[in-house]
């Protein structure tokens, strides 16, 4: 299974503090339980929109922007928690503008 990684929002809105965050990582096979990791299969979903956000990460609310603006336009429901899947970041980029994130918000349609 190829490297992958995203996260899941929790509060439905954005944050500045106390933000309910959950970090997904793709694994090979479960194992146990610890008080900081747990082992979970994440449901799948059907349809989302997606838009890829490039450069560093406090820039990335133009990309929530504009996929909530894409949702209303084509009268999109939202029906999950908005992930962000993180593709290139300071892990393997030095220069933050090659930061390459998707932001995916699961819909369907009303």
């Amino acid at each position: 299974m190829p490297p992958y990684c995203f996260t899941l929002y929790h509060d439905g809105e954005y944050k500045d503090s106390n933000i309910d965050v959950e970090i997904c990582e793709a694994v090979t096979d479960f194992a146990k339980d610890s008080d900081k990791v747990k082992f979970k299969k994440i449901d799948t979903v059907a349809t989302a929109a997606c838009v890829i956000h490039r450069g560093p990460y406090n820039t990335i609310g133009m990309a929530y922007s504009a996929v909530m603006k894409w949702i209303e336009e084509n009268n999109l429901e939202i029906i999950g928690l908005p992930r962000e899947s993180y593709i290139d970041g300071i892990w393997n980029k030095e220069n933050p503008e090659e930061w390459l994130t998707e932001v995916q918000v699961p819909v369907t349609t009303r």
